[in-house]
């Protein structure tokens, strides 16, 4: 299981790093980190608003069994 926490944005991407030119993980960056791995995943998850959409869903097809994400915004706690 991999759950990737921060902001979310869909999809364009989460997990926002503010300190870094406001640089994010696009979809196909962590596919493509998931796939570097060599590992598949039982489970993606996002603590991330926004980002059960088809394009995440898409994007992990072949890295992941399921995807657990939110369609809406969430709390700034997670």
């Amino acid at each position: 299981m991999l759950i990737i926490w921060d902001h979310g944005g869909g999809p364009g991407g989460a997990a926002w790093d503010y300190s870094s030119d406001d640089d994010y993980l696009t979809l196909k960056e962590i596919r493509e980190a998931v796939e570097e791995a060599g590992v598949h995943l039982d489970i993606i998850g996002f603590d991330a608003c926004l980002m059960a959409t088809i394009d995440a869903a898409y994007e992990f097809r072949n890295v992941a069994d399921y995807l657990v994400a939110s369609e809406e915004t969430e709390p700034g706690h997670g």
